[in-house]
């Protein structure tokens, strides 16, 4: 009984190395190769990722647009408590969103703070607070001379305790 069930088991085992060896398939994957300048951006990406940036990228619309980046970052990781005053370590994160910009030819910068509308009637000051951070953030970039035709700063409708970079990418350019 012990014979006969190790003989079919080796009859198994057999077709079944014969049937994985007998189909020759081969499986190619689209490679595609990365430029310089792809790589220096896709390092920038991840090293701010790595500094608690949430980074989301699109693609575009329009046929000479590469797509939309948009850049996440805590408040709290930018600016003091209750305050629109840098903290030591924004700009860390600011100088990596600037070498990140200046990657790309990019058209218009739109940075925004965490707004809803609760805080128009209920509290004037956290309103006021949100977009002078907004405009610290542009006001930032612009002095260091970002590769952009407009930058400008608003409150918006993203999330609470964040402050949103968001940047349509047009020609990728060497990075800096």
């Amino acid at each position: 009984m012990k014979r006969l069930f190790l003989a079919v088991m080796m009859v198994i085992v057999s077709l079944c190395l014969c049937q994985g060896c007998s189909v020759n398939r081969t499986y190619y994957q689209k490679v595609q190769l990365m430029t310089p300048a792809d790589y220096k951006a896709k390092k920038l990406i991840e090293h701010l990722q790595g500094q608690g940036v949430n980074v989301s990228l699109s693609n575009g619309e329009d046929k000479n647009a590469l797509g939309t980046v948009k850049l996440l970052v805590k408040n709290t990781d930018l600016f003091n408590k209750d305050s629109a005053n840098f903290n030591s370590k924004a700009l860390a994160i600011l100088d990596n969103v600037i070498s990140l910009l200046n990657c790309y030819d990019e058209e218009i910068v739109k940075i925004q703070d965490g707004f809803s509308n609760r805080y128009t009637t209920n509290n004037k000051y956290t309103a006021a607070l949100m977009l002078a951070r907004a405009h610290e953030v542009a006001r930032y970039l612009w002095l260091q001379d970002i590769n952009a035709t407009f930058t400008y700063a608003i409150s918006g409708e993203v999330p609470i305790d964040y402050v949103s970079i968001v940047f349509q990418k047009f020609r990728l350019r060497s990075c800096p």
